[in-house]
């Protein structure tokens, strides 16, 4: 059974294909360089709405996905909904065997108008600007595939001489029933800004 069956068969689900469907903002951040390999990015402040699961890192994604719609869908003090943006961030913390997945806010919700969602898997996170360092890349949302692209990532940061200042992130931009050779994935490493950035 595919992901997109697993919610839809679910009356009480909520509509997985119109929530992926409107999925048209994406997270704001300026092209401050072109190095070999990545983007070094600034991301605008946002706020993350994410939970941590235990599990597999392919399966991380979907186990999430129904506590975080939710929140998108309404479940939160004030019945509140949310178009979804994209793309859909995933971490996973050295040493903690769980992953942490976020849905990027829309850029015009701040932290403070947020409701809190109903359940208490959920939290919303603030952040402030951020630079960063991004690798965008097509293929199958697996482990493995993650894995050869933060390698890389690292050493084109490393390579260029920037700092890095915490954990690879990788990025989803793309309902999961798209071919994955068309899918826009990305691997984002946080970084100090430059000198004079």
């Amino acid at each position: 059974m595919t992901l997109l069956q697993r919610h839809t068969d679910d009356a009480t689900s909520p509509d997985l294909v119109g929530y992926c469907l409107t999925m048209t903002e994406h997270q704001r951040y300026e092209v401050v360089r072109e190095f070999p390999g990545f983007e070094l990015r600034r991301y605008e402040p946002h706020v993350l709405a994410r939970v941590s699961v235990v599990g597999t890192f392919e399966r991380a994604g979907s186990d999430a996905f129904r506590p975080l719609v939710s929140y998108l869908g309404g479940r939160n003090e004030r019945a509140q909904k949310f178009a979804m943006t994209a793309p859909v961030l995933q971490e996973s913390p050295a040493g903690r065997g769980s992953h942490d997945v976020s849905f990027v806010m829309p850029a015009d919700a701040s932290y403070e108008a947020l409701p809190q969602p109903s359940d208490p898997s959920v939290t919303l996170e603030p952040h402030g600007v951020e630079w960063a360092a991004a690798a965008r890349f097509s293929g199958r949302w697996t482990e493995q595939i993650f894995l050869e692209h933060a390698r890389t990532l690292n050493d084109n940061v490393s390579a260029a001489g920037l700092t890095i200042t915490g954990a690879v992130r990788f990025a989803r931009f793309d309902p999961p029933w798209t071919p994955w050779f068309l899918r826009h994935n990305e691997v984002v490493i946080p970084v100090m800004p430059p000198a004079g950035g």
